[in-house]
């Protein structure tokens, strides 16, 4: 251990200043003209025009304050927000407020230890104390969210349509049949192989949706049963309900199987329908890393540098599938409002942004899947900003980048577009977001993504080569990476369309025909109806860049 050469108190080898004096002991001066203080230099960006994609074609304020959505609930692009309307949490504010008030605790926590030092005489024991334990003091500074290991609740999207015109008008609501969710999108197989059995665990199971209108109550099998228009449910107004097989007609929804109210809501009438879910939930990581919650299962089957393939490797396993669907395209998502994607790998401003992140890896990770996925995500987590007044129109991938802002699917474009660039197959996950500290929902969007596993990993685990990857959730907006929580209750994982419409579906989930002087007002609130009751007990996820 060194001395002060000012004032001879012992001082670490990296310290740069002396905390007794407060003057500099290092030979290393700040460079000539570098900041010193603040925020650091803005990265250039290029300018983009608005956003493409629409939320709402018809936009409600509600009485709850929730920002409604075409999506049949509040915005889908919207995510959790600490003191944004509707009481819910707003993660991304909450990050970087966070942060904000770390660097305070943290000068802070810094002139006590120089208190100490100053006025304790075994300062040389002080000091090798705070070197052991320093990093983990530092790591508790952090701020974090924390989550339920396990959850139960069950939770009702109410739509409620209003004339307030002078004519009739023809109403189609879609609601989607809930996801039961495993820990590979909704197969009941994590892998094949030798070495198992390898079942993927329920991570999200509906045990009954129920309907409600006009007095009665409709119980909706979760076991893929149709009911077809021919059979519909007809309702003492003259309205009809079903639930026809996905992508099986005229009267079904492409994108999934849904539920579809139909009726004509006449001058002044309001009609209303409830579908509530009973939901129990478990949290699921497939982040083999130190900083991955121990608390949460997945560990086993997750996936880190060390063990992750190649973007050739992404290209080759599941038959090639994932990567003909979500990988190769690098465009998709097209939006007739502004004439764009929404997922676009082919503009500047994104294709430096991978530039830059490739070059930030280690030579022998250039190609590593998970290495540059990863890195994308701590590249977006420090550079974005969260929007809490994010555009009705969604931004896409590069007008995000370029704002230097987005909410919850906007922060999903980039980060998609990003990875499109190295043809690593990203594709979308909807539903909505429980806020455990008021217990209020929000629609929320986010990402999943396949990382291949390498030829060794496959091969000591006894897992068949074209099964050997996972697919995982990542919420950029929520600091959630390779993690699903019991919180995030998913509606619908997006699947392959080559006519690239079933994203713009699922948005636009009500449709109307108007008659002359017929005008409706739609409203759509998400509630918890009973619950949420947590077990296992809970963790804590921090903002934690990953180095390589």
């Amino acid at each position: 251990m060194g001395r002060c050469p000012f004032c001879a108190t012992p001082v670490l080898p990296n310290d740069k200043i002396c905390y007794s004096c407060g003057r500099m002991t290092s030979s290393q001066s700040p460079r000539r003209g570098a900041r010193r203080g603040g925020a650091p230099p803005p990265t250039p960006r290029l300018h983009a025009t608005t956003s493409p994609f629409s939320r709402s074609s018809s936009v409600v304020p509600a009485t709850s304050g929730v920002t409604r959505g075409r999506s049949g609930g509040a915005a889908a692009g919207r995510g959790v927000r600490k003191g944004a309307k509707g009481g819910s949490s707003k993660s991304g504010e909450f990050r970087r407020t966070g942060l904000r008030k770390g660097k305070i605790r943290n000068l802070i926590f810094v002139g006590v230890i120089a208190f100490a030092f100053l006025f304790t005489p075994a300062q040389e024991q002080l000091f090798e104390a705070w070197s052991d334990i320093r990093d983990e003091v530092m790591d508790q500074l952090k701020p974090g969210r924390e989550y339920p290991v396990e959850a139960s609740y069950s939770v009702a999207r109410t739509v409620t349509y209003e004339n307030d015109g002078f004519g009739n008008v023809d109403v189609v609501q879609r609601i989607p049949v809930p996801e039961l969710r495993t820990s590979k999108g909704i197969s009941g197989n994590q892998f094949h192989g030798d070495g198992g059995p390898f079942d993927a665990s329920l991570l999200q199971d509906v045990t009954a949706f129920r309907l409600e209108s006009e007095g009665q109550v409709i119980s909706v099998p979760m076991d893929g049963t149709a009911r077809a228009i021919g059979d519909a449910i007809s309702l003492p107004s003259g309205a009809i309900i079903y639930w026809p097989a996905a992508d099986s007609g005229d009267d079904s929804c492409g994108y999934s199987q849904c539920v579809r109210w139909e009726f004509t809501i006449h001058p002044g009438e309001t009609m209303v329908l409830s579908a509530e879910s009973d939901v129990v939930g478990k949290s699921w990581t497939w982040w083999d890393h130190d900083n991955s919650p121990s608390e949460v299962d997945g560990q086993s089957w997750a996936i880190n540098s060390d063990s992750s393939g190649t973007f050739a490797d992404s290209k080759m396993r599941g038959f090639g599938q994932y990567w003909s669907q979500f990988g190769q395209h690098e465009t998709t998502v097209w939006s007739d409002n502004y004439q764009k994607y929404l997922i676009d790998a082919t503009q500047e401003n994104v294709i430096q942004a991978a530039t830059d992140i490739s070059a930030s890896l280690p030579e022998d990770m250039h190609d590593n899947a998970y290495a540059f996925a990863r890195a994308a995500f701590d590249f977006l987590i420090d550079t974005l900003e969260y929007d809490k007044n994010a555009p009705l129109y969604a931004r896409s991938g590069p007008d995000c980048l370029a704002a230097g802002k987005g909410d919850c699917d906007e922060q999903s474009n980039a980060w998609m577009s990003i990875l499109r660039v190295k043809e690593i197959p990203t594709w979308y996950e909807f539903g909505a977001l429980l806020d455990t500290k008021k217990n209020s929902w929000e629609g929320h969007g986010w990402a999943n993504v396949m990382l291949p596993f390498n030829d060794a990993w496959c091969s000591e685990n006894g897992v068949n080569l074209n099964d050997c990857y996972i697919e995982g959730s990542v919420d950029v907006v929520n600091n959630k990476w390779l993690l699903h929580t019991p919180t995030a209750y998913s509606e619908w994982i997006e699947v392959f369309d080559p006519e690239d419409e079933f994203v713009s579906e699922y948005y636009a989930s009500g449709s109307t025909v108007t008659y002359a002087g017929g005008h409706v007002n739609r409203v759509v609130t998400l509630e918890t109806t009973s619950g949420p009751v947590f077990n296992g007990g809970t963790y804590t996820v921090k903002v934690n860049p990953e180095e390589f």
